[in-house]
């Protein structure tokens, strides 16, 4: 029987932290996950719109729908690295912000989703459960929470590829000759404790081989987070 040879599977781990990779900061991290949000509901969900502050957004992220009937709002936080107690204000703030313009802009707010690129703790947990239920009733609308779980299990839809390369993927583009790259050299410690990273072994299990430049790539990376992590406060509010 003709012997297979390994071959590489799967799609990269999904980490949310690139957006404050990416955007330099906190803030630009909120801006790069709002629009990562908006095009992830685009993908699955026609018509999806965003609305500019000018000077307010309306409480609104995104929307589906017509704002002279109903409509379908997504509303990006980020909580980062975990939503907690002092999250649940501005939850609270959002729905309450994006109803009263509805009722004064003549339209009607179907469906609320909640996008957050962290799980919440325990009790923030059960908060939501209660507060989401008694929302529903008194507002005769629908709440979604997509956190962090419910996020990476959409963007590895079909539908989402695009999305997800976009925004959690390592570009492949070749450095110039006058623009190497300069990376940190991960020596015989720092890769065997990489060895027992959760996205190295999932690369292994896909049965990726080849992983020294992915440890490499996560580590640098890694660097660059607590670079930033460093140089400016970490609140969790948005």
């Amino acid at each position: 029987m003709q012997e297979l040879n390994a071959v590489a599977a799967g799609v990269p781990p999904i980490s949310f932290a690139v957006h404050i990779v990416r955007g330099g900061g906190l803030g630009g991290a909120r801006d790069d996950f709002e629009k990562m949000i908006s095009e992830l509901a685009g993908s699955t969900t026609p018509g999806v719109r965003m609305i500019a502050a000018n000077p307010g957004d309306w409480g609104v992220d995104a929307f589906a729908g017509d704002l002279g009937g109903e409509i379908t709002v997504w509303q990006s936080k980020y909580f980062w690295p975990v939503t907690e107690k002092g999250n649940q204000q501005q939850i609270r703030d959002s729905l309450k912000s994006v109803l009263d313009t509805a009722a004064k802009n003549d339209h009607t707010v179907k469906m609320w989703i909640l996008c957050i690129p962290s799980s919440m703790d325990g009790p923030t947990t059960a908060w939501w459960d209660g507060w989401k239920k008694r929302q529903e009733r008194a507002h005769n609308l629908v709440i979604d929470l997509w956190d962090e779980m419910r996020l990476t299990k959409l963007l590895r839809t079909p539908e989402a590829d695009d999305v997800r390369r976009g925004y959690f993927e390592v570009y492949r583009g070749e450095p110039s000759a006058e623009e190497p790259r300069d990376l940190v050299e991960v020596d015989d410690h720092r890769a065997s404790v990489l060895e027992s990273a959760l996205f190295i072994m999932q690369m292994k299990e896909a049965g990726h081989v080849e992983l020294d430049s992915a440890k490499r790539q996560f580590f640098n990376a890694d660097v660059v987070a607590r670079e930033i992590a460093h140089k400016e406060p970490f609140p969790t509010s948005r």
